[in-house]
């Protein structure tokens, strides 16, 4: 299992994510939405970060780009809990710990293109949690 910070920005990840690479001496891994199989191709912001991950040994941090569904960016400098398991069954039911009384749930616990098993929600003490079960790599192959 593993547990990582995951910031979204208001259209600057990118910029973000290469300048901690630098401070922390990470690798970053970057995946776009339009990498991602199911993002509408005619939508604007295709270049926009899903996920940059920056690597430094054990350690993970997220960020991404606050993508609108009109392509524009929000006010971004959210952050949310990001738990990543193997097993998708073990995200689902730390999801479903997490949602018990919970403010919001974002996104249910569901398959996507991208992981066996995401969900994302606020829970009764106002954390953001972004639950993921085995993760795929979802990039086009150019």
């Amino acid at each position: 299992m593993k547990i990582f910070p995951s910031v979204s920005l208001p259209g600057n990840a990118y910029e973000a994510a290469t300048h901690y690479a630098k401070i922390f001496n990470a690798k970053v891994d970057i995946v776009r939405f339009g990498d991602l199989p199911d993002f509408p191709h005619d939508m604007p912001g295709k270049d926009a970060i899903a996920r940059a991950t920056l690597i430094a040994k054990e350690t993970l941090f997220a960020l991404c780009d606050d993508l609108n569904f009109d392509g524009g960016f929000g006010k971004g400098v959210q952050s949310r809990i990001t738990i990543q398991t193997d097993k998708a069954e073990d995200a689902k039911k730390f999801f479903d710990a997490l949602n018990v009384d919970a403010q919001n749930v974002f996104m249910a616990f569901d398959k996507t293109s991208f992981a066996d098993g995401f969900g994302m929600l606020k829970d009764k003490y106002g954390i953001e949690w972004e639950i993921a079960g085995n993760v795929l790599d979802v990039r086009k192959k150019k």
